[in-house]
Formats: structure tokens, sequence, C-alpha cells
């Protein structure tokens, strides 16, 4: 009689996870490998999206920063238990939490002003739906590296910019002065910098902003004027085809009863 074979042990069920990290194992399963001994099994849970969002919650809190970065990374945990995790030692969960896009504004925010590592950092400047809240939290940020990913993102706001082209660092100022649009209390500040390139360079946008707005309304009003020219071409068009049309049915018609 042969053998009964070995029961999978952690190990095992991770390596035969499926795609996507689907374990394939029931909810119930699942819980039990949650408290595990085995590393490999409970990471097998933090990466089950079949794992409930109660055992994910537990799992956000293990002592090992593989189960968490699975945690981090899975679909199915929680918004409270990733907001946790913004706060986690490690880069690595952090910087999962972040790519994830999952957690809440507010945990976001208060995470990217301190936050310091420059993965973590990178994996939001990667995010594209950074609202306004962030940004500014960010520009608020002590190290250099947050407040550049403010200075040069689109979706900063003018109260953001105005605030980062005072600011310490040139190299976040040259980030604010090379945007193409500009608040006019932010221009007005890079215009006092003591940099004299900035200062002369903000200087001449400020000069230059009231002919470009002049151009910009001049090209609007031809393209307005130039767009009705059209649309009242296409209407005389449209009826010089119609009598067109018409006359030609008619004479056929009338061929027809000669």
């Amino acid at each position: 009689m042969a053998a009964p074979a070995p029961a999978a042990d952690g190990a095992d069920l991770l390596r035969g996870a499926g795609e996507g990290g689907k374990s394939g194992l029931p909810p119930e399963l699942l819980a039990k490998l949650a408290t595990d001994p085995d590393r490999d099994a409970r990471q097998v849970a933090a990466a089950s999206p079949e794992t409930i969002p109660a055992t994910l919650a537990a799992l956000a809190s293990d002592s090992e920063t593989g189960v968490r970065t699975a945690v981090a990374r899975n679909p199915a945990t929680p918004q409270a238990a990733l907001d946790q995790l913004l706060k986690d030692s490690s880069d690595d969960v952090r910087a999962a939490v972040v790519d994830g896009g999952r957690a809440s504004v507010d945990a976001l925010a208060l995470a990217m002003q301190a936050e310091r590592d420059s993965d973590v950092l990178e994996a939001c400047e990667r995010r594209g739906d950074l609202d306004a809240e962030i940004l500014a939290a960010l520009s608020m940020n002590e190290y250099y590296r947050a407040r550049l990913i403010a200075a040069s993102h689109p979706r900063t706001s003018d109260d953001t910019l105005v605030r980062l082209a005072a600011d310490t660092d040139s190299d976040v100022v040259e980030k604010v002065l090379a945007r193409d649009a500009l608040p006019g209390e932010a221009v007005a500040i890079l215009a006092r910098s003591d940099n004299e390139r900035v200062s002369s360079t903000a200087k001449a946008r400020a000069e230059y902003a009231p002919i470009q707005a002049a151009s910009r309304r001049r090209w609007l009003i031809g393209g307005a004027v130039l767009l009705v020219v059209l649309l009242c071409a296409g209407t005389v068009g449209s009826v010089i085809a119609l009598a067109v049309g018409g006359f030609e049915a008619a004479t056929h018609a009338h061929h027809g009863r000669w």
C-alpha cells in the first residue's frame, strides 16, 4: 500500500498559487494559514485575494516584512489596514501601499509630508492620480526630493506653487520656473530671487505675459470667426446641394414623361 502523500506546507502552497496571487484555497483554510508559525504559509494568506478582510487586517501587523508587503499589495486589504501600513517601518511595505493607490487621501497626505525614502517617493511620483492635497503635503516635506515632485506635477495648485517659488532649494525653484504656466504671485516671488538667472527669467516672463495673453485672445477670436465662416459655408453648401439634387430629380422625372 502506497504511503499517503505529505501535506503541502506554506512554501508549496505559495509556489502553487495561481495567476494574480489566487491560491484556490477556501477562506477558512486561509484564515488558518494566517496564524501558522511558518512565514511562507502566512504569506500565502497575505497574498491571496480570497482571504477575508479581517484576516488581512490582522496580517498587517505580522512580524515579517514579506507578509506585510503581501498584505499591502493585496486588492482585498481594507483601507484602514493600508492606512496603518503607511506608517510601517519598512520602505518596501510603504512603497507597496503607495503603488496600490487605495489608501485614504488623508492618510497618504500625512505620510507624504514626512516621507524621506526615495523609493517610496518615486512610487508616489509614478501615480497618475495624485490630487492637490497630496501634492501640497509633498511641498511641505523637509526632504527636497518630495518638494521636487510637487514643483513639477501638473495638478499642483496655484497656492502650492506660490509656496514653492520661495523654496530654499535651487532645484525646486528651477522646477517651478520651468513650468509652462504660473500664477502671477509665483512669478513675482521668482523675480525677487537672489539667483540672477531665475530673477531675470521671471521678470521676462512677467513682461511677456500680457503680450502672450493678447496673442492668445487674438487666436481665440480668429478661430471663432473662422468656425462661424465654415459653418455658414457649410449651410450654404447644403442648400446648394439640395437645390441641385432637386433640379436633377425634376429633370429625370421630366425626361421620363417624354
